[in-house]
């Protein structure tokens, strides 16, 4: 059904009774969705999330390290994990699906729930591409592209077109039909059309990259056409929470960006509208007080509403508890948190700091 929010141009934010009428058509679609199809929906995460190391994506072909050492140490503290495996290690050639290391990963937290039955941990499985996708994935429409992340050289494809597109869902299709399952991957992470990180509207725009992705055949209408259409490749996960990260576009065809927030909303909107309780809305730079840029993205976050996860800044210098209180206030169930090696993580905070703000955490998913 077609709202009358759709009358509205794509960049401009709806009115405040357009608003209304939207959040209660969500609601409406939200019952329905849960009520036709999706009764078995696994429970969205709730609490603290070990969001893993996730160096080796710094790297063409990195190597994901899943070791729970950190739980170990303290068991109870963190809900969910975050399982990181690369698409090359899990589609090394086309028309194929090795689970080796998703297995192995998988068995780990298997074996640590049989060790601390009282403190389960529940899975947030995430699938990198970018510099970590096969490369016969990269080489789909050309030579691999030769961009920048951090200062550091990376190779990716064109994640942006519709061969890569169709790869990523055959993996989609492939995994789904394996893993929907299995009730310990209770959300996955959507990373279609993402390039340097898992972060779909994440692009490698400093100016020695750009000329290469545009050179390479990159344009605004295709990444659009990309990231409206990334509900399209879970249609094989019909029982898993799927994780959306949002921020705001970066239109680049003129060769400078610039930040295009409303194509964003409308992006979230459309997520929520076709997924209904399976979309899991969210962020992975959360901050307080936040970046001016992101303050409509995340007042839209909050009027959407539940599913709710963000991942925090990186740790270095943020404000722990401003953070949290932030989080928690736009609604969210959910929280990862970088891992133990960072300047200034978690480790360094009480833990009955953290204990409180996973317990206020799944209070949010309670209501």
């Amino acid at each position: 059904m077609t709202s009358r929010c759709d009358a509205f141009p794509r960049l401009v934010r709806p009115s405040d009774v357009c608003r209304v009428f939207l959040a209660a058509s969500l609601s409406i679609g939200l019952l329905f969705s849960s009520t036709a199809g999706a009764q078995h929906l696994k429970s969205p995460l709730a609490g603290l999330i070990y969001m893993g190391k996730i160096g080796f994506h710094n790297e063409d072909q990195g190597v994901p390290d899943n070791s729970l050492a950190a739980m170990e140490s303290a068991p109870g503290l963190f809900n969910a994990v975050v399982i990181n495996i690369t698409w090359a290690q899990l589609q090394p050639a086309p028309n194929s699906l090795v689970t080796t290391a998703l297995d192995s990963s998988l068995q780990s937290v298997r074996d640590y729930n049989r060790r601390h039955p009282h403190t389960a941990l529940a899975v947030k499985l995430r699938i990198w591409g970018g510099p970590n996708a096969p490369l016969w994935v990269k080489k789909l429409g050309g030579a691999p592209i030769a961009v920048s992340h951090r200062g550091l050289p990376i190779t990716v494809g064109r994640f942006w077109s519709e061969p890569y597109n169709r790869a990523w869902r055959d993996l989609q299709d492939r995994l789904g039909s394996r893993y929907d399952s299995d009730p310990l991957i209770r959300t996955i992470g959507n990373a279609a059309c993402a390039s340097k990180t898992d972060e779909p509207f994440n692009l490698p725009a400093d100016p020695q990259s750009l000329p290469s992705l545009h050179k390479a055949g990159f344009s605004d209408s295709e990444f659009r056409r990309c990231l409206s259409t990334a509900y399209a490749d879970y249609s094989h996960w019909p029982t898993t929470p799927i994780e959306y990260p949002f921020n705001p576009f970066r239109a680049t065809d003129s060769g400078a960006p610039r930040a295009d927030r409303g194509f964003a909303i409308q992006v979230m909107i459309d997520w929520r509208r076709k997924l209904g309780a399976r979309g899991v809305i969210a962020n992975h730079s959360l901050q307080s007080p936040p970046a001016q840029g992101m303050v409509p993205i995340y007042d839209e976050i909050r009027t959407l509403g539940a599913p709710i996860q963000f991942q925090t800044h990186a740790p270095n210098g943020l404000d722990w508890g401003a953070t949290f209180r932030y989080g928690i206030s736009l609604g969210a169930s959910a929280i990862e948190v970088w891992n133990e090696t960072r300047p200034g993580s978690y480790n360094k905070i009480p833990p009955r700091e953290m204990y409180q703000w996973s317990a206020e955490l799944r209070h949010n998913k309670a209501m």
